[in-house]
């Protein structure tokens, strides 16, 4: 329901720049979907997240002092972690970092505090950690941001041809045609996910090596990552990693951990 108001917004303000601006509206309509995705990342921890799970400061206890330790080495203020309740969605134990600046937090899913050990929240507290003393956000949001303006501009140029193609009015400006563009961009957003994956993949083994590097539980790290093989293939294929994958795979994941102990 929200990515549906959110959406008719953005499309509204595309088809304003479609009858003012002329052939520059995809650089203008390139701003405001830029301007929007970097709004929703700033407005998700605190308006968007909350709707869907309850986050409270860690509790007392060990893992409060675990965390704050880690947060404390990082130069992370510790009102920036948080639980929540994810274990309402899930039993799986997950982290994320979301937000930029001062709105950025770190969140533990409350299955950290029963199904996981001391050592496996530490190890990928250290892993989200990671992404946000590294700025990994940022990368996302230029990357996001670039592929809307190119993808609007590749629809800028594309859509004529298209349209025939579909039997179509070659008119961008009819927002009768809106199917011919939605379909030009779906796919060429499409086309451009391995790219974004990609990154995704870069950071996210960064990530591990900074968890690595300053926590120093490789084993920890792993047997957390070996619980993630119960909802995603931990061994795919190379091209099925490259096409779809956000992630390295988990044998992967593990290797370097594992290589990382030897070395150590």
């Amino acid at each position: 329901m929200l990515s549906s108001v959110i959406a008719g917004l953005v499309l509204t303000g595309v088809y304003a720049f479609l009858a003012r601006t002329g052939k520059a509206w995809w650089l203008w309509s390139g701003a405001l979907g830029s301007c929007a995705v970097v709004f929703l990342i700033l407005l998700s921890p605190t308006f968007i997240e909350p709707l869907f799970n309850d986050f409270e400061p860690v509790p007392d206890g060990e893992v409060k002092e675990a965390v704050e330790e880690l947060a404390s080495q990082a130069g992370i203020p510790s009102d920036r972690i948080f639980i929540f309740n994810g274990s309402q969605q899930s039993n799986n134990f997950t982290a994320n970092v979301s937000g930029i600046g001062a709105s950025a937090r770190i969140a533990i899913s409350d299955v950290a505090l029963g199904d996981a050990s001391l050592g496996e929240v530490k190890a990928v507290t250290g892993h989200e950690i990671g992404h946000y003393v590294l700025g990994h956000m940022w990368y996302s949001v230029a990357v996001l941001c670039g592929l809307i303006v190119s993808a609007l501009f590749l629809a800028q140029l594309l859509f004529t041809p298209v349209a025939k193609f579909f039997g179509a009015s070659g008119d961008i400006t009819d927002p009768a045609t809106l199917p011919v563009l939605v379909f030009i961009l779906a796919t060429l957003m499409s086309l451009a996910q391995p790219l974004n994956n990609a990154v995704t993949r870069m950071n996210e083994s960064a990530a591990d090596a900074y968890s690595l590097n300053t926590v120093k539980l490789p084993d920890a790290l792993a047997s957390a990552l070996v619980k993630t093989a119960e909802y995603r293939n931990p061994r795919p294929g190379a091209l099925q990693e490259w096409l779809f994958y956000t992630h390295p795979s988990v044998e992967r994941r593990v290797k370097m951990a594992m290589d990382w102990k030897a070395e150590h």
